[in-house]
């Protein structure tokens, strides 16, 4: 089993890609934006991050890069 935290702005795909993976046994967090993808990440400590590339605001590149760049 993994921890993952999902980030996405749409939320149908956000729940339906949850319930998919929560079938196949993994533990799975969700974000509806990057900032708080961002601060759930670092609270977690998942295994996986499944990013959107394409979100208002700040988008998936910016939210790896910030990941990246901590110091977990």
């Amino acid at each position: 089993m993994a921890n993952i935290v999902l980030i996405d702005d749409d939320r149908n795909l956000l729940q339906m890609v949850k319930l998919m993976l929560t079938r196949a046994g993994h533990a799975v967090e969700t974000a509806h934006d990057g900032e708080h993808g961002i601060t759930l990440a670092q609270q977690q400590q998942p295994d996986l991050v499944v990013v959107d590339v394409m979100m208002p605001g700040m988008n998936g590149y910016d939210v790896v890069r910030r990941l990246r760049t901590g110091p977990q």
